[in-house]
């Protein structure tokens, strides 16, 4: 426990919300009176979750790791941008969400067969394509009269997920050429293969996590605060089907064939605690 909170009181100061209000201005420039350093109700705020660096230090603190921390995706951490709209000045509706669309394309050299000098070229490509979709919705209290405050409230949260990589090849499989140069993603290298990837699907993971949390929230300046929280809950994911799709030469019918091979589905459930900023 003593490690997971040194990670913790760390990162509260770096994970900064933002919350505006029509006066907020004065709060800066008016010295008159006291400064309103908290949110009031119609207030809204915007936040972070720095969870990958919290991590960073526990793993660091604990294993003398330096792994940088990452952003990426997983139904159990979905890494969304949080907003809050105070009801009050003692509570607020939490709202989380994160749409994300990648894609990649990586190419490479090989040999074109056609060239019997080998000195031409033709290009190898893999294209890959994720979609992260998550949101969430909550309910927050707060709790103390000073800049450091307790939080505490509830949260679920839905995700989804995919990903799925094509593989595209300069040199054609046929019958002058059945085993053609192609690029080996997986050893990094190229090779004359008879049976080669074209699809690669991994299948639709959808998460839903429902989980209490508590933690403190300190006002560092007039509407700025950072935060830490501890969460407790449960957390489930369903892998769906997944396929690969490769291309084989057939040496009997002097064709190409295609094989499919399929992922079976698989869920996931859990009832832990967690950190997050």
């Amino acid at each position: 426990m003593k490690k997971i909170f040194v990670s913790l009181i760390i990162l509260a100061f770096v994970s900064v919300n933002l919350f505006a209000q029509d006066d907020i201005d004065s709060a800066f420039v008016d010295t008159s009176g006291p400064i309103q350093y908290f949110p009031t109700t119609g207030n809204w705020g915007l936040g972070v979750d720095l969870t990958p660096f919290l991590y960073y230090v526990k793993t660091l603190i604990e294993n003398n790791s330096n792994i940088s921390p990452s952003f990426g995706f997983t139904t159990k951490h979905p890494l969304t941008i949080t907003g809050k709209y105070f009801l009050d000045d003692k509570s607020a509706i939490r709202i989380a969400f994160r749409i994300g669309s990648i894609n990649t394309t990586e190419n490479q050299f090989v040999s074109d067969d056609a060239d019997s000098t080998h000195e031409e070229v033709v290009l190898d490509s893999k294209q890959n394509k994720q979609n992260n979709i998550a949101f969430g919705v909550g309910y927050v209290k707060h709790r103390g009269e000073n800049n450091l405050k307790a939080i505490y409230g509830g949260m679920l949260l839905f995700s989804y997920a995919s990903n799925k990589t094509d593989y595209f090849y300069g040199n054609t499989m046929a019958v002058n050429n059945p085993s053609p140069t192609s690029y080996n993603w997986s050893i990094n290298n190229s090779l004359a293969v008879s049976s080669r990837p074209v699809s690669d699907y991994q299948g639709t993971a959808l998460g839903l996590k429902l989980y209490a949390f508590g933690g403190i929230e300190y006002f560092f300046l007039p509407m700025m605060s950072a935060s830490a929280e501890i969460t407790y809950g449960v957390n489930y994911t369903h892998l769906g089907e997944g396929t690969e799709t490769f291309v084989v030469w057939n040496s009997l019918d002097k064709k190409t064939e295609t094989s499919t091979q399929h992922y079976h589905t698989q869920s996931f459930f859990s009832l832990d605690t967690g950190i997050s900023g």
